[in-house]
C-alpha cells in the first residue's frame, strides 16, 4: 500500500523571507556574492528564482522535437566517408572546399531526395555547378533539401560586393528550387568570443538586412522566409546556450510578425564551438561537445554538426554517435521544448531576449547592418565580449578543465600538437604548454620544471587539501608536480611550493620540514600571508590567483621562457 504524505505540514515561505534567512545566517556580503553572478559580460543574473519571478512564459513556434544531424567533410573526404556517415547516423552532409568538378565522385550513389546537403562557398560558379548536380540527381518531388552556407567573415570584414553580389543571385537561383540560400550566420559571432545576446542582435540584424534588400527587389516576403536560414554556434555554458537556440527561434517569430507575417518557424542550424575545445587534456572536448549539443538540442535545433575532437579516423564516428545516442537511448526527439515553465530558463530567456532586442534596435537607429559592418560596430564588441572570457579563464573564475585546472598530468603531448587555425579561450595556456614540451624537447625529460609539494606544520587536512589545489594550479602547463620524499636534497630543485595551514607557515616549521636544509630553490605557499610568516616564502597561489600570470612568472624565473610578467 503507497503511503500518503501530507505535505501541507511544511511551512512555505516566501523569496523574500528566504533571502532574510541568507543573509542572516551568511552577512550581507556573502548572501550578495550567492545571489548574483554575471553571465556574461552585460549580463547579470539571480542564483534563484521562483514564480513571482516568472514575468511570462514563451510559446516556443516548431514543428518538430526531432533534428536532423548534418555531418561535415572537408575537401579531403572521399565518398567513402560520406557513404558511411549517411549509412550509419547522419542525415545529411555539408560540404566545405568540395571540388565542384568531380561532386559525381565524391557524392556517388548519394541520393539527395532523401538527405540535407548543405554547401559552403562564396562562389556562384561553384553553386551553379551543384545545382546542375543535384537537378540532375534529385527526381520531381523529392524531399532533400539544401542549404547554402557562405563566408561571413568576407562579408562583415568588408562589405564585400561580390559576396552581395553572390547572395542575390543564389536567392534568384534557389528559391525556385526550394534551397535555401539566405545564410544568417549567427555562429560567426560567438566563433569570434562574442556573447550569446550580441550573437542574437547581430541575426536580427542581418535578417531585417535580406527582407528590406529582398522586398526592395519585387520578392514576395513569403518567399524570402523560406530562403532564409539561420546557423549558430554553441558554446559550453549549458543553459545560457539552450536558451539562446531557443531565442532565435521566438526573436525570430518576432521579427517576421511586425512584417505581417505570423507563425514563421526558420530552420536553425547548429553546430558546436572551437572557441571551447583545446589540445589540452584533449578528450575532455568530447564531453564538451555531448553538452553543446545537449544544449542545441533541448534549444530546438532543426539541424545538428559536431565538430570532430580530434584528427584520428574515428572522430567523424564519435561525432556522430553523440547525436545518435541523444536520440535513441536519451530520448531527446520525444519533447518538444523542455525548458517552457522553468522559472530560471524562462526568465533567463526574458532577459538574454530584452538585451539582444536592444542591441539591434540600437543598431537599426544608427542606420542598419551595412552601417554596423562598416563601421566595426560587431567587430569592437566581439573583441570585448572575448577580453572579458579570456581574463575569467585565466584568472580561474571560470573553469576550464585540463585547460586552467585539472590538468593530466600523465598527458604526453608534442609541441606541434599545440598549433591549430582556430581562435580558442584556451590559446595562453596552450602556449605557455609549448613553451614547456618545446623546452622538454630541446633538453631532454629530466629538465621538466618541477613543483615539490612540501608538507608544513601537522594539520593533515589541510596539507592534503592545499597538495591537490597546488597540483591542479600547475599541472595543466606541464609542470611536474610530487611530493617532497624524506631526506630529499631540494638545493637543486625548481620549485618548492608549501602546503599547509596559513598559520603554519613559520621559520621554525619551514627548518623542521627541510631537515635543516638550505636551498636557494624557488619557494612559494599554497594560503594566505600572517603574522608569522617564513622571509623564505617568495610567492602565494591561492583561489584568487591569475594561475597564467604566476606560471608564467615561475617558467621565466626558471629560463624556460623568456616571456615577460603578463600582469
Amino acid at each position: 500500500m503507497i503511503k500518503a504524505y501530507n505535505f501541507d505540514e511544511f511551512a512555505t515561505s516566501s523569496k523574500a523571507q528566504w533571502l532574510d534567512k541568507l543573509k542572516k545566517d551568511l552577512g550581507d556580503d556573502a548572501a550578495q556574492r550567492i545571489l548574483t553572478w554575471q553571465c556574461e559580460r552585460e549580463l547579470n543574473l539571480s542564483s534563484y528564482y521562483d514564480e513571482d519571478d516568472l514575468v511570462r512564459s514563451y510559446s516556443v513556434p516548431q514543428s518538430r522535437p526531432d533534428w536532423k544531424y548534418l555531418q561535415p567533410l572537408g575537401s579531403s573526404s572521399s565518398n567513402t566517408q560520406a557513404m558511411d556517415g549517411l549509412m550509419n547516423g547522419a542525415d545529411g552532409l555539408i560540404l566545405s572546399d568540395a571540388p565542384m568538378d568531380s561532386l559525381d565522385k565524391l557524392l556517388e550513389k548519394v541520393a539527395p531526395q532523401y538527405c540535407t546537403i548543405g554547401l559552403r562557398t562564396s562562389n556562384f560558379s561553384e553553386y551553379l555547378k551543384f545545382v546542375e548536380w543535384w537537378k540532375e540527381k534529385h527526381p520531381s518531388g523529392g524531399n532533400g533539401e539544401v542549404l547554402l552556407f557562405h563566408a561571413t567573415d568576407e562579408l562583415v570584414g568588408r562589405f564585400d560586393t561580390d559576396l552581395i553580389s553572390f547572395i542575390s543571385q543564389s536567392f534568384e537561383l534557389g528559391h525556385g528550387l526550394g534551397h535555401k540560400t539566405l545564410h544568417v550566420d549567427g555562429g560567426w559571432v560567438q566563433k569570434n568570443g562574442g556573447s550569446a545576446s550580441l550573437e542574437l542582435a547581430f541575426m536580427l540584424s542581418q535578417t531585417v538586412h535580406y527582407i528590406n534588400n529582398f522586398l526592395d527587389a519585387g520578392h514576395k516576403l513569403e518567399e524570402i522566409a523560406q530562403s532564409i536560414f539561420v546557423s549558430t554556434s554553441v558554446g559550453s555554458s549549458y543553459f545560457l546556450e539552450l536558451v539562446k537556440v531557443r531565442g532565435m527561434r521566438l526573436l525570430l517569430n518576432q521579427l517576421f510578425k511586425q512584417y505581417g507575417l505570423r507563425n514563421v518557424s526558420i530552420s536553425i542550424h547548429v553546430e558546436t564551438s572551437p572557441i571551447t575545445k583545446s589540445a589540452l587534456d584533449a578528450n575532455t572536448n568530447f564531453l564538451r561537445c555531448t553538452s553543446e549539443a545537449m544544449s542545441a538540442i533541448l534549444g530546438g535545433a532543426d539541424y545538428l554538426s559536431i565538430a570532430p575532437h580530434h584528427s584520428l579516423p574515428s572522430a567523424d564516428r564519435i561525432a556522430r554517435n553523440i547525436s545518435n545516442l541523444l536520440k535513441e537511448e536519451s530520448y531527446f526527439n520525444k519533447i518538444s521544448d523542455p525548458a517552457a515553465g522553468s522559472y530560471y530558463m524562462e526568465s533567463l530567456s526574458g532577459e538574454l531576449m530584452k538585451d539582444a532586442w536592444s542591441t539591434f534596435q540600437q543598431v537599426e537607429a544608427e542606420g542598419g547592418f551595412e552601417v554596423a559592418v562598416k563601421n566595426k560596430i560587431f567587430k569592437k564588441k566581439i573583441k570585448d565580449d572575448f577580453a572579458f572570457q579570456a581574463e575569467r579563464i585565466t584568472s580561474g573564475l571560470q573553469k576550464m578543465v585540463g585547460v586552467n585546472d585539472f590538468g593530466n598530468q600523465d598527458e604526453k603531448i608534442f609541441p606541434d600538437q599545440l598549433t591549430h587555425a582556430h581562435l580558442s579561450l584556451a590559446d595562453n595556456f596552450e602556449v605557455v604548454r609549448k613553451d614547456v614540451e618545446s623546452y622538454v624537447k630541446d633538453h631532454g625529460e629530466a629538465s621538466r620544471p618541477t613543483a615539490y609539494l612540501l608538507g608544513i606544520g601537522s594539520n593533515a587536512k589541510m596539507i592534503n587539501a592545499r597538495y591537490t589545489f597546488v597540483t591542479n594550479f600547475f599541472n595543466w602547463a606541464g609542470v611536474k608536480v610530487e611530493k617532497v620524499n624524506s631526506g630529499q636534497n631540494l638545493n637543486q630543485q625548481h620549485i618548492i611550493v608549501c602546503c599547509g595551514a596559513d598559520e603554519d607557515y613559520t621559520e621554525a616549521n619551514i627548518q623542521k620540514a627541510l631537515n635543516g636544509q638550505v636551498t636557494s630553490a624557488l619557494m612559494l605557499a599554497a594560503g594566505k600571508k600572517s603574522v608569522e610568516t617564513s622571509n623564505q616564502i617568495t610567492g602565494w597561489v591561492n583561489t584568487k590567483s591569475n594561475r597564467l600570470v604566476i606560471v608564467k612568472n615561475m617558467l621565466s624565473h626558471l629560463g624556460i621562457t623568456q616571456n615577460p610578467s603578463l600582469s
